[in-house]
């Protein structure tokens, strides 16, 4: 009993600690301050690890809403090249002593070789679309089709047949006062689907179609529409790399 007696005062002093202890000013203040430490500091820190993961979220999506604007600018840009060559330049250029067409919707640049003209049509370069490529070259002398007509339809025959190529016709051209003989080749499957070699006779220049076969009819009309330049001046845009 006395062991009992013990125990119940010390219990009563305990309460009564706890109590003077609950009484003491700022107390309950800091008891709930330790409180909310304990129950929403790691909501803070949560909060705070979000933050990055948010702004880099949102640098991801800014990127690819650039990338994207780009693609679609290139996609509407390049179709336009054609006329924006037109309005700038005319309708003609100038190679190996001619006075040469470019195509509606083509527009001409330059290579090592020689002029090139390039008709693009909406989803180049990303997709595979219709296009059209002429290509200028200069042959080391003057064509003669007695002398180099059956020499040069073997050897264009015999390069496209390696690609698949298959003779489609041959053609006899007016070209100013002069001729020029045309071999076309077609493919069933490839690009580019259709062929075009051209040459012309007492002329260096050679004319080579390869794209689309819809172009090809632009591609004769240009090599019709050839003509030897006057000795009046013009605005044409010159090439300067014919023989």
């Amino acid at each position: 009993m006395v062991d009992s007696a013990r125990k119940d005062s010390q219990e009563g002093q305990d309460q009564s600690t706890q109590q003077q202890q609950q009484q003491k000013p700022g107390f309950r203040q800091r008891a709930a301050r330790n409180f909310s430490l304990r129950h929403h500091l790691p909501r803070k820190q949560q909060t705070k690890m979000l933050v990055p993961k948010h702004k880099q979220t949102k640098r991801i999506f800014q990127c690819v809403g650039v990338g994207v604007g780009a693609y679609l600018i290139v996609l509407l840009v390049i179709p336009l090249l054609g006329p924006g060559w037109h309005l700038l330049h005319g309708d003609f250029i100038s190679y190996g002593g001619w006075r040469i067409p470019v195509p509606k919707g083509f527009y001409a640049g330059k290579s090592e070789m020689g002029p090139t003209m390039w008709k693009h049509t909406l989803g180049t370069p990303l997709f595979n679309v219709p296009y059209g490529h002429i290509s200028l070259f200069s042959r080391p002398h003057p064509f003669a089709c007695d002398r180099d007509y059956s020499r040069f339809e073997k050897g264009v025959t015999q390069s496209a047949g390696q690609s698949g190529y298959q003779l489609e016709s041959k053609r006899t051209i007016s070209v100013g006062k002069n001729s020029g003989y045309c071999l076309e080749f077609t493919r069933l499957s490839g690009e580019p689907r259709s062929l075009v070699r051209c040459v012309v006779e007492n002329s260096v220049v050679v004319l080579f179609y390869e794209g689309d076969p819809r172009y090809i009819s632009d591609f004769f009309a240009a090599l019709q529409g050839m003509s030897l330049e006057s000795t009046k001046s013009g605005s044409l845009y010159q090439y300067d790399g014919g023989r």
